[in-house]
């Protein structure tokens, strides 16, 4: 493969960082399509042809599917969102396959974690507000930014070097902020869910030796630390959002958000059992639920609003990476990307991936992880 010009790297990192940092409000998260199509342009001149459409085709699929959804109702805006998010994600999938390092992607999606950091930082105080419904992008929707930054730390611990001080540092400085500042419990979730693959990589991937002391160390480290942080008489627990969301969910005082999904739940599968083939179109459930905000959970938002024609055209490609993933799991980078599906799985039964970029760019980087090369078209 003849190396790249310095124009489609540049190009490719200049798509992550934008991605994501145009994401971060409602109104212009819709212009990073644009970067998406200018990078596609740019490998079409390149190489004369569509990059690598055949193994993104279920994708395009269910994007044809998706356009024409609005025959049947839904609304155009959120077709609009979700067409978007499949092409940003075919254009990471494609440029990653063209050759560009995947350490570029990771390096801007860190660039990106931090300006959105930075920028959300008035509204830290804003998340702890646990509405059913928060805004769209980045900025002011806690769960959001917690998946988003809780998969920057997966990707920058297990796609780059793990022994070097700063990856270490920034992956902690990302999940520490993801558990004290956003007070998300999908970031919880995952901020869990990493740290046990991190320990699973460590001991058993890398078969690593520990001595017995270094753990008892870390074991006592980290039980002072957590009877600090969620003590009653300790003063930063007033603050943390994350001790804060933790406390409210023993104390059984979070009920009213997990009661509103559930009759979201309800409302979304009896509207899919009146249109169970094709659903009400893309946004359906949004005009017809009386709740005016997508549904909280990626099944029942997909069979509300596709039906199960939809359901499973959007499903097959999980299920294709999923099945190719497990037959070469043994391979480091097939491992990496069976991992992401799987978080994708869980995360989904409590999040809206249809029409999220972060989710889509993470099914783009999953399927170079799983998918071998096999040229152009």
């Amino acid at each position: 493969m003849k190396s790249l010009f310095f124009s489609e790297r540049v190009s490719f990192f200049l798509l992550v960082v934008f991605s994501f940092v145009l994401n971060a409000k409602e109104g212009f998260s819709r212009l990073s399509i644009f970067l998406a199509i200018f990078f596609v342009f740019l490998l079409f001149l390149k190489k004369g042809k569509i990059f690598l459409i055949r193994d993104y085709v279920l994708p395009i699929i269910f994007l044809i599917f998706n356009t024409f959804s609005l025959f049947w109702g839904g609304n155009i805006d959120y077709v609009m969102q979700v067409s978007s998010a499949i092409i940003i994600g075919y254009a990471v999938f494609a440029g990653l396959k063209y050759g560009v390092p995947i350490s570029i992607l990771v390096w801007g999606m860190v660039v990106a974690a931090i300006l959105n950091i930075a920028f959300s930082y008035e509204n830290i105080g804003y998340f702890h507000r646990f509405e059913a419904s928060r805004p769209a992008g980045l900025i002011g929707n806690a769960n959001a930014l917690a998946i988003f930054l809780s998969f920057v730390a997966f990707l920058l611990y297990f796609l780059t070097s793990k022994k070097r001080l700063l990856i270490k540092c920034i992956v902690f400085f990302l999940l520490y902020f993801v558990f004290f500042f956003t007070g998300s419990r999908k970031g919880l979730l995952l901020v869990a869910m990493i740290i046990l693959l991190i320990g699973i990589d460590y001991l058993i991937w890398q078969k690593a030796r520990i001595s017995p002391k270094r753990c008892m160390v870390v074991f006592l480290v980290l039980v002072i630390f957590l009877g600090f942080c969620f003590t009653k008489f300790s003063v930063i627990s007033k603050d943390v959002l994350g001790v804060q969301r933790v406390e409210a969910l023993l104390r059984g005082e979070d009920r009213w958000s997990a009661q509103t999904r559930y009759l979201m739940i309800d409302q979304a599968t009896n509207l899919w059992l009146e249109k169970p083939f094709l659903g009400w179109g893309g946004g359906g459930f949004a005009i017809n639920s009386g709740f005016g905000t997508y549904s909280h959970n990626n099944y029942v938002e997909l069979l509300s609003n596709y039906g199960l024609v939809g359901f499973c055209l959007y499903y097959a490609f999980y299920v294709y990476l999923f099945a190719i993933g497990w037959s070469l799991r043994k391979e480091y980078l097939s491992r990496v990307g069976f991992l992401i599906i799987i978080m994708l799985f869980i995360l989904e039964w409590g999040f809206v991936s249809l029409g999220d970029k972060t989710s889509w760019i993470l099914l783009g980087i999953a399927a170079h992880c799983i998918i071998p090369y096999r040229g152009v078209i």
